[in-house]
């Protein structure tokens, strides 16, 4: 997916604390056609503190364990700074309640720190374009209830009814 031509740059914001491995992540991402990681932040404070006064981002790229506001609890400000924004967690969790709180709080996508550079991209782009679910295929589809793939994609509009829990999601979706 990531060899074809893009007509626009893909504007990525990256939420990380782990500062070699967002810089190198950042500059992996920068080498790739069509996309561009304009800013990067070690907390999720400072990312909030610039959505009004930057160009906001088509994807937000998020850990989850960051110091002060984690990942999770900083998907719904997030969201609300910049709506457009799709926001795709980046961690090294894999953990299904950690999943189901990313995507019923809004989250577009859920990955490993393990996924490729590739696999990241392809994820950011998928993400930038709400690509549902069943568009991805059955491997990612029933990646919370079958063992969590490198990738997965949500479409972002798509939110679980409120009190629900991890085995409700799986009994409920494809």
């Amino acid at each position: 997916m990531s060899e074809a031509p893009h007509s626009r740059l893909l504007s990525v914001w990256l939420i990380e604390d782990h500062q070699t491995y967002g810089e190198r992540l950042m500059r992996a991402l920068n080498r790739l056609e069509g996309i561009r990681c304009t800013q990067r932040f070690s907390a999720c404070e400072d990312a909030l503190a610039a959505l009004p006064q930057s160009a906001l981002p088509q994807v937000i790229l998020l850990d989850v364990e960051l110091p002060g506001i984690n990942g999770l609890d900083a998907i719904a400000p997030l969201r609300a700074g910049a709506p457009q924004a799709a926001i795709v967690i980046l961690t090294v969790f894999e953990d299904d309640e950690k999943i189901f709180r990313a995507i019923c709080a809004g989250a577009a996508g859920y990955l490993l720190k393990t996924s490729t550079t590739e696999e990241i991209a392809d994820a950011l782009r998928i993400a930038a374009r709400e690509v549902t679910v069943e568009e991805l295929g059955s491997a990612v589809a029933q990646g919370i209830s079958s063992g969590l793939p490198s990738l997965l994609v949500v479409k972002a509009s798509y939110v679980p009814p409120p009190n629900t829990s991890p085995r409700w999601y799986r009994a409920h979706t494809p």
